[in-house]
């Protein structure tokens, strides 16, 4: 019998690193994955997780993107400085390069699904 984390996807360990302070997105995320592995469509279950975790932080970046140029309209450099500092981290988190690296242990779940549905 499986147990819990064996039926759990596992987020690429760079992404939740870099999201630590975003309990939020990493649950998203984690939710996504967790629908991806469940799915019954004829869409392979790996390539739903992946267009999720590209979808979801490509939502997180534009968001990001808006507030920097909020607060670049209202002129306040310390809000403007987070702004860019979080808009950045959300690129760099959405990336293949930077945080959706490393995904071993990810792409090794998602097989193992496609296997058992053989």
């Amino acid at each position: 019998m499986a147990t819990k984390n064996e039926r759990i996807p596992p987020l690429p360990p760079k992404l939740k690193e870099m999201l630590v302070d975003y309990p939020e997105i990493l649950q998203q995320l984690q939710d996504a994955l967790i629908d991806a592995a469940q799915t019954k469509s004829y869409t392979l279950p790996l390539d739903l997780a992946l267009w999720s975790l590209e979808d979801i932080m490509a939502h997180h970046m534009g968001n990001a993107g808006a507030e920097r140029q909020a607060a670049e309209a209202r002129g306040d450099p310390v809000e403007i400085e987070a702004a860019i500092a979080k808009h950045r981290l959300m690129a760099r988190a959405g990336s293949r390069g930077v945080g959706l690296n490393d995904m071993k242990e990810f792409y090794e779940f998602f097989d193992k699904i496609q296997e058992s549905r053989r």
